[in-house]
């Protein structure tokens, strides 16, 4: 009977005893400070201004984390928002909770094709150069080949100097498809030349732009959706277009939808401004 009484107790002082550590911790904060639950410790409202940069192969979210040497983990740079979602990564990195980190998503390895032997055709190939029989489409010396290089009758595809070819080199006559001299039409010649060039001048996808990598040592880029990239939202970062929706200050969680930054969650002690781009006091 005594036994059970006293554990009624003891359950009773727990939550005060927890209460009690957590309001002893708040209060030896300094008013530049704010408690962290999570940790246990005490961070600066705001952050360092020049953090220490995180381990190989981690980072912290942009918006709204920094890495902490003492905690070696990412901790926030204001007090999180009540019932908040899990802070935001970069592109391509998840937020592990266990670890306060971001990690690489893994990305699943994929398995070269094997190679299939290539079957050879038995007796006369009627595509190659076999110079016995009369291949329709070889070289055969004999006879009218009408798609050899044959030095009889007058080839319709061969390159025989008699006779205006359609497809040859015929130096008579005007070939709109071959290297003639005289009457040629450099029709597909020229479209050809304003399709290389216009490839040339979008090496991305369509709907994607071409940003130079910053720091790079060659002329390399990256292909990127503006539309909806939070480092370069509405243009290429790298090239002073557009916004960085991670450096919007105070922010949590946000996003660019149609090449425009939105908050949709700030930090504590903040909220979303009249026009759902930054994060005022509340």
């Amino acid at each position: 009977m005594q036994l059970k009484v006293v554990l009624s107790v003891l359950a009773a002082l727990l939550p005060l005893a927890a209460s009690t550590s957590v309001s002893s911790g708040s209060k030896s904060c300094k008013s530049s400070e704010f408690w962290y639950e999570e940790r246990s410790c005490c961070l600066p409202h705001g952050g360092p201004s020049n953090p220490p940069s995180p381990p190989k192969g981690t980072q912290c979210p942009p918006t709204s984390h920094y890495w902490d040497d003492h905690q070696s983990c990412c901790v926030p740079r204001n007090p999180p928002p009540p019932n908040c979602p899990p802070p935001q990564c970069n592109k391509g990195w998840e937020w592990y909770s266990s670890l306060h980190q971001c990690k690489p998503i893994p990305t699943p390895s994929s398995t070269p094709p094997t190679p299939k032997p290539s079957s050879k055709p038995y007796g006369g190939n009627p595509y190659g150069g076999n110079p016995s029989g009369g291949s329709p489409h070889g070289g055969s010396p004999s006879g009218g080949n009408p798609y050899g290089g044959g030095s009889s009758g007058g080839s319709p595809h061969g390159g025989s100097p008699s006779g205006g070819s359609p497809y040859g080199g015929s130096p008579s006559g005007g070939n709109p498809h071959g290297g003639s001299s005289s009457g040629g039409n450099n029709h597909y010649n020229n479209n050809w030349k304003r399709s290389h060039k216009s490839r040339v001048a979008s090496p991305c996808p369509a709907g994607l732009d071409a940003c130079p990598i910053p720091g790079a040592l060659t002329n390399d880029y990256e292909c990127l959706d503006t539309s909806s990239e939070l480092e370069s939202c509405g243009g290429c970062a790298s090239l002073g277009q557009g916004q960085d929706c991670t450096a919007i200050s105070n922010a949590w969680n946000v996003g660019c939808d149609r090449g425009s930054c939105v908050v949709f969650t700030c930090s504590g002690g903040y909220k979303i401004g009249p026009d759902g781009k930054s994060c005022v006091p509340l």
